[in-house]
């Protein structure tokens, strides 16, 4: 077990030279992300209140994002490395779809590999933040 820990170990070190110019070779390469097509949702909330039936918070909402997930993730990243991306995959008729949609064209991505399927949601996944605590 060791022996295979030692080789992962060796086959990550990457020094901070070689690290830059990875990120630098990544500007103008024309990269077409497939895969599960994700919205992270952001919810942020502010302790109103003690639910009376059970000790849970009842929060008030303070903000709302959506973030891209999933490939859409790895798609975002590569555009702000400076690659010209395109992302295939499925997404809901709804406004969790659109919203990402929205989201990856103003990063530059070409959104128009995304098939819109209208007898399903956006994959979704959300992460509730109460004053700072996170739930998921």
């Amino acid at each position: 077990m060791a022996a295979a820990a030692d080789g992962i170990a060796k086959t990550a070190d990457v020094s901070i030279k070689r690290l830059r110019q990875l990120v630098a070779d990544m500007r103008g390469q024309h990269l077409l992300v497939l895969g599960d097509i994700v919205a992270d949702e952001l919810l942020l909330g502010q302790p109103a209140a003690v639910a009376r039936e059970a000790p849970i918070l009842v929060l008030a909402e303070i903000e709302r994002s959506i973030q891209p997930g999933g490939a859409t993730n790895v798609a975002a990243n590569a555009a702000a490395l400076g690659a010209a991306v395109g992302v295939c995959g499925v997404i809901g008729a709804d406004a969790m779809g659109e919203g990402l949609r929205q989201r990856l064209s103003a990063a530059g991505i070409d959104v128009a590999g995304l098939v819109v399927d209208a007898a399903r949601p956006t994959t979704t996944k959300t992460r509730i933040w109460a004053g700072g605590v996170q739930q998921q």
